[in-house]
């Protein structure tokens, strides 16, 4: 799926638009901002294209042992995912803006250093429309990795359940993973999906401090076949 928001403060706008796929490359981005800007007129600088990372998805780069590239789908692949961009900017709603930030434990581990370096920090960015939760942005570095290689289903992997949990109690609202920089970092394959479930009820913590702005989402583009 492709979700995107788009955010306007002082009649400037930017869109945010996620992808879950494994990456994306810099010719698909710029595809991907060339139509947006002209089903939008946001300015292609003013979007941000982002890969969850999953590993459950379609070959887009040239990786080794990634398969091979469907071009087909490759080929219209820009266009569903400018889509959700396009159809969120149709919807713009006044909304408050809240940071937060959440300690996270249990979560990742490092997986070439035992011991090592993890993320430790769940950052989120909460959109508001007077009580109703709208949408979220949450920031987080782990791998996408929580199924195994056997898997060939197209699935979201362990931020898509995170976000799915947090979503069954708010319908309608529209989440969003950016991956940070996950380096050697995996899920904790001991706790399998609860640890997975778990990064749901995290994201909602105490609220930051607030700004208004207007914000427009789209609920799902599919981009998977």
């Amino acid at each position: 799926m492709a979700h995107a928001v788009v955010l306007e403060v002082d009649g400037r706008r930017v869109a945010v638009v996620d992808c879950d796929v494994a990456s994306v490359t810099l010719d698909f981005t710029r595809k991907v901002r060339t139509l947006v800007e002209a089903g939008t007129g946001i300015p292609g600088q003013h979007v941000l294209v982002s890969a969850t990372h999953t590993h459950s998805g379609p070959a887009i780069p040239k990786w080794v042992g990634w398969g091979a590239r469907d071009e087909e789908y490759l080929s219209v692949l820009p266009q569903k995912v400018a889509h959700a961009v396009i159809a969120a900017s149709k919807n713009l709603q006044p909304v408050e803006l809240y940071y937060r930030e959440v300690p996270v434990e249990g979560i990742g581990e490092n997986r070439e250093y035992p011991g090592g370096s993890v993320d430790k920090t769940l950052r989120v960015l909460e959109f508001k429309h007077g009580d109703k939760l709208t949408g979220f942005i949450v920031r987080y570095s782990v791998y996408n990795v929580l199924f195994s290689e056997l898997m060939h289903a197209y699935a979201a992997d362990v931020t898509g359940v995170g976000i799915a949990k947090v979503l069954k109690d708010y319908p309608g609202a529209v989440g969003i993973c950016l991956q940070g920089s996950c380096g050697d970092i995996n899920p904790k394959r001991a706790c399998g999906m609860l640890a997975a479930a778990r990064m749901g009820p995290l994201w909602r913590g105490q609220k930051g401090p607030s700004r208004q702005v207007w914000m427009a989402a789209d609920q799902g583009t599919t981009v998977g076949r």
